[in-house]
């Protein structure tokens, strides 16, 4: 199938450009109906001149980190670093203030210099809860290529090394606090490379979150801060058969941590009815087609690391019918069958990264979606999801 052949037959058509529009609580589609947008509270992404920018309520984020523009949809969070672009407001130790433009392109980012080899650095006490897993992420970039900062935790004595450039780049550490009373996160110099009296660390933001990984940037100032969880849905599916076939471009990224990360949905507005597309804990890519209480699955071992993935699923389940297919990267990963279990009975609604803001996906990146209101057959699943 031609990419232009795609265009033309499919009924919803969402790939990210330059030409797609967007405003709040909408992000508009090529053809068919755009996505309707819920985020109760600013939040940031990274634009395409590489900077932190904060976009308005309720207003999607296409992302830029990756270079090519991504659709950005997360989970709750929240920093519980005050001051969290002030390292001098937030951490103790030898600082300067407003020493260089930060990731957001303000005269804001701190530093701290190394020249005590020993115990040049920077720290803050704070406490946490025992047994609760921290991600410490911050933006880090040196004076000269190579130096080194080690982040040190005193809840569990871990100790990172991260080896920096002189660009901004986001580092980040996770860890199980073994402690519910006060205790230190350290920024320290790279004490095995015999800094020189000349070297400068500098500090932009920074976040300490209740989760296994990193989410995007959350300022703060006097109290801790929480962005709302990311909800994008479109209603304008024709389900009319419970006949089509979903297509999804997307970027996995590779974990060291067990999670599972909701790639899209369709469903009819409840948990009880959906085809759902995600990553699970071993980041194999999972399709599951559940009609409650019965569910089909199916899961295969593509991913090896971080990379796009182009993923078809086409299905019938109008009548007697109860037939999918499923093609990944140009590999008739599923030719048609019949499946065992019942399949969803009703189908209206499709969700990027969530079941109707159940499950919601943290770090896969969606790229493009396309709907069709047929099931392709193999042949043309293949050639859709071929690059």
């Amino acid at each position: 199938m031609l990419k232009t052949e795609a265009y033309i037959n499919s009924s919803l058509f969402l790939a990210l450009s330059k030409k797609n529009g967007y405003k709040a609580g909408v992000l508009y589609a090529y053809k068919g109906d755009g996505f309707i947008w819920d985020r109760n509270s600013t939040a940031y992404r990274t634009n395409s001149a590489g900077v932190l920018e904060l976009m308005a309520s309720d207003v999607p984020r296409v992302d830029y980190s990756n270079t090519c523009p991504e659709i950005l949809i997360e989970k709750e969070s929240e920093n519980i670093i005050l001051q969290s672009n002030s390292l001098d407001n937030s951490f103790s130790g030898v600082v300067g203030t407003n020493d260089a433009v930060a990731p957001d392109g303000t005269m804001t980012a701190d530093s701290f210099d190394v020249t005590d080899s020993t115990n040049g650095g920077t720290y803050k006490n704070i406490t946490l809860v025992n047994g609760n897993t921290y991600t410490y992420s911050v933006w880090l970039k040196g004076s000269v290529n190579g130096q080194k900062v080690l982040v040190r935790t005193d809840f569990n004595g871990d100790l990172t090394t991260f080896t920096l450039t002189t660009d901004w780049e986001r580092y980040s550490t996770t860890f199980v606090s073994n402690s519910s009373t006060a205790q230190s996160i350290y920024l320290l110099n790279g004490l095995y490379v015999s800094p020189t009296n000349n070297d400068i660390y500098y500090v932009g933001d920074q976040q300490l979150e209740s989760s296994d990984y990193a989410t995007s940037y959350i300022p703060t100032t006097t109290t801790a801060v929480t962005r709302p969880q990311d909800i994008a849905y479109n209603t304008s599916v024709d389900v009319t058969g419970l006949v089509g076939t979903i297509f999804v471009r997307v970027r996995v990224f590779e974990s060291t941590y067990a999670k599972t990360d909701t790639i899209l949905s369709i469903n009819d507005g409840t948990t009880d009815n959906y085809i759902l597309i995600y990553t699970d804990e071993n980041r194999d890519i999972t399709i599951s087609t559940y009609g409650n209480p019965d569910q089909n699955d199916y899961t295969y071992s593509v991913f090896g690391a971080d990379g796009v993935y182009n993923i078809a699923v086409g299905y019938d389940f109008s009548g007697a019918n109860n037939l999918i297919n499923i093609s990944i990267d140009g590999v008739q990963t599923q030719s048609i069958i019949t499946q065992v279990n019942a399949p969803p009975p009703s189908l209206n609604r499709i969700d990027l990264g969530s079941i109707v803001g159940n499950l919601p996906q943290v770090d896969n990146k969606i790229i493009g979606v396309q709907w069709f209101n047929t099931q392709l057959d193999d042949s043309s699943l293949a050639a859709l999801t071929t690059a």
